[in-house]
């Protein structure tokens, strides 16, 4: 309650010399507390309170402090996507209130994502009819449409104010709802992922970027209509309701799709959407629901080599020659079943100059401790690696190296609980000796 108390009077602390008196109120505050409170005190102030749970091992905790089902709470955080909320709606209600719990408009939830294809027909003989997508190369984003149109990237930022074409041709729609897509640059065809990215991270002059870089949303797939939940029926059903709900416009697509039981066809779709300028297919269970945050079977992707793995930086050093002064080294991690992350390769290739200055400051600020020329940092930055191929290693903790990586690009729009694991490089590796 003492601390409570002085976080609210700091908060309300206004105008001239409310500065020195937030000061004055922090230090009364740490004079006060113990070492280990003082510590807790100022990693709440600065975001930092990390204790190295896993979401799982709270979601056990929420099921034996209150007496619910976990298999309850597992449902009411994937629908929630706030661990906070469920338990507290599970102290307050209990199994009856968690068993209510669906997904709301206007609060986002984690994308249901996909495995690696082994090859296009793993779809086929894993379904025995499957549906083909084109996969686009963008950001994903989530439409939240009711009163308000609010769009929400996959680490849950408003985009609403960067994507305003979008917005006017959605508000023309009578529906309320929830749709799940790929926003891309497009002009006559795909341009660069890096584009969006920076037109997505614009703070003003959004109407002078949005003319230099237009876009498109390709939506394939709808979890909402007009008050009722879809995720609990079938996507081929959830198609059939999206393409009876959403009109086509100039920046406003459905996914191309066909649905086929010939692996013939389904590589003539493949070879049809990267000759158009996409990534790849997308592969999936027609008879799938929608699993929030779930990455299984039931969808699959299958792109152009070479291969490429999403991991995040752990430690960055500086460079030799005229990188001497520079952050320009990198450490990748990939994660562990114990959610534990394992380094697996290091890169000094694939970014600008101008990129590598903009990371050298961005990497002295979530800097965690420095060894010599050698930072260790915050795991948070996501890039996406392309490399040779997997080899087996005895220096790394994970048993698996990437031979000749290059960083591709930097993926602003994904968080670290994104990245690959280690799993996906074991099948990798599997995958390499079959083919040899």
């Amino acid at each position: 309650r003492e601390v409570h108390r002085f976080f609210d009077l700091i908060s309300k602390a206004r105008g001239e010399g409310s500065t020195k008196k937030k000061s004055a109120l922090l230090i009364g505050l740490l004079n006060r507390a113990s070492p280990e409170e003082a510590k807790l005190i100022i990693k709440t102030i600065t975001g930092e309170t990390r204790f190295g749970f896993k979401e799982g091992l709270m979601e056990e905790a929420i099921s034996k402090a209150f007496g619910v089902d976990l298999e309850l709470v597992r449902r009411a955080h994937m629908l929630l996507s706030d661990l906070g909320e469920v338990a507290l709606i599970a102290k307050k209600g209990g199994e009856k209130e968690l068993s209510k719990v669906s997904i709301k408009i206007g609060r986002p939830i984690k994308h249901m994502l996909a495995e690696m294809a082994e090859d296009i027909g793993e779809g086929i003989r894993r379904y025995g009819k499957a549906i083909f997508e084109y996969k686009y190369d963008g950001a994903r984003v989530e439409i939240h449409k009711s009163k308000e149109i609010r769009i929400f990237t996959r680490k849950f930022e408003d985009v609403t104010k960067n994507l305003q074409e979008v917005v006017e041709e959605l508000s023309e729609n009578p529906h309320e709802f929830i749709l799940d897509g790929e926003v891309i640059p497009f002009h006559r065809s795909p341009k660069s992922f890096q584009l969006l990215m920076r037109r997505l991270r614009r703070k003003y002059g959004l109407e002078d970027i949005a003319k230099k870089v237009p876009v498109r949303l390709y939506v394939f797939d709808i979890l909402w209509l007009d008050g009722k939940s879809l995720i609990d029926i079938p996507l081929r059903e959830r198609r059939e309701l999206l393409e009876k709900t959403l009109s086509q416009t100039k920046h406003i697509k459905l996914a191309e799709q066909m649905v086929t039981s010939s692996k013939e066809e389904g590589e003539k779709f493949y070879m049809k959407a990267v000759s158009e300028g996409f990534e790849g297919v997308m592969i999936k269970d027609p008879n799938s629901r929608y699993l929030p945050g779930k990455r299984g079977k039931h969808w699959l992707k299958f792109k152009q080599k070479p291969e490429s793995l999403d991991l995040v930086v752990i430690a960055v050093e500086y460079g030799h020659g005229k990188r001497a002064n520079v952050l320009s080294d990198y450490t990748f991690a990939a994660r562990d079943k114990n959610g534990e992350l394992l380094p697996v390769a290091k890169a000094y290739c694939g970014l600008t100059d101008e990129e590598i200055e903009e990371l050298t400051e961005y990497f002295k600020r979530i800097a965690i401790k420095r060894e010599g020329r050698r930072f260790i940092v915050k795991p948070e930055l996501v890039v996406e690696v392309k490399f040779g191929e997997i080899m087996k290693s005895s220096v790394y903790p994970s048993g698996y190296a990437l031979r000749f990586p290059r960083i591709e690009r930097i993926r602003w729009d994904k968080g670290v609980d994104e990245i690959d694991d280690i799993n996906k490089l074991e099948k990798l590796f599997e995958m390499q000796k079959r083919k040899v």
